[in-house]
C-alpha cells in the first residue's frame, strides 16, 4: 500500500486519481475523482456524512451556519458512485445510538439527491448507489434518485457481482 497526499493528482496506468477528505464520524475517509479518456470523470464517494470541504484541522468549513459542500459541476461528471445509506423518513423507527452513528457518519438519500441535483450535467451517464443500509427500501431509494438524475441516466444499486459499463459516451 502506498499513501498518497490529499488533493494531489496521481496516475495509475491511464487513470488520473485525486483523493480528497470527506467527514465520517471522526474517522479519516477519502473520496476520489477518477478521470480516464474513455470513461470521463467519475466520483467515488462512500462512508462519509457529506461531500463537504474541511479546513486544515479537518473541521467542516461553514458559511451562514451551513457546511460548504464541494462542487464538481465544472468537471462534468460522467459517473457517480455514491453512498445513499439511509432515508431520513425512516429515522423515527431506529434507536438513538444508531441514529447518531448513521446521521453523523453516513450519506443520506436526501444528501445524495441534493449532490446529484447540484452536480449533474448532460454528461452524466450512471449513478451507482453504494453502501445502503440493510434496513432501507432499495427500490424506493433507486426510484427517488432516478427522479433527480433524469430519465437518460442509468441508476443502479451495486451489490455483490455488480457490473456496469463506465463509458464516456452513451453508445
Amino acid at each position: 500500500m502506498i499513501g498518497k497526499p490529499e488533493k494531489i493528482p496521481f496516475d495509475v496506468g491511464t487513470f488520473r486519481i485525486v483523493p480528497f477528505y470527506v467527514p465520517h464520524d471522526g474517522c479519516p475517509c477519502y473520496a476520489y475523482i477518477i478521470s480516464h479518456p474513455e470513461c470521463g470523470n467519475i466520483i467515488y464517494a462512500t462512508d462519509m456524512s457529506r461531500i463537504a470541504q474541511v479546513d486544515e484541522n479537518y473541521h467542516l468549513k461553514m458559511t451562514d451556519g451551513k457546511p460548504v459542500d464541494w462542487s464538481f459541476k465544472n468537471l462534468r461528471l460522467s459517473h457517480m458512485i455514491i453512498e445513499a445509506n439511509y432515508d431520513f423518513s425512516d429515522f423515527a423507527d431506529i434507536d438513538e445510538f444508531k441514529r447518531s452513528h448513521v446521521g453523523f457518519g453516513h450519506h443520506s438519500l436526501q444528501q445524495c439527491k441534493r449532490f446529484i441535483e447540484e452536480n449533474k450535467t448532460p454528461d452524466l451517464r450512471n449513478v451507482i448507489l453504494v453502501h445502503l443500509s440493510k434496513d432501507t427500501d432499495e427500490e424506493n431509494i433507486r426510484s427517488q434518485v432516478q427522479s433527480v438524475a433524469g430519465k437518460w441516466v442509468n441508476v443502479e444499486i451495486a451489490e455483490k457481482g455488480f457490473r456496469c459499463e463506465l463509458s464516456k459516451y452513451p453508445f
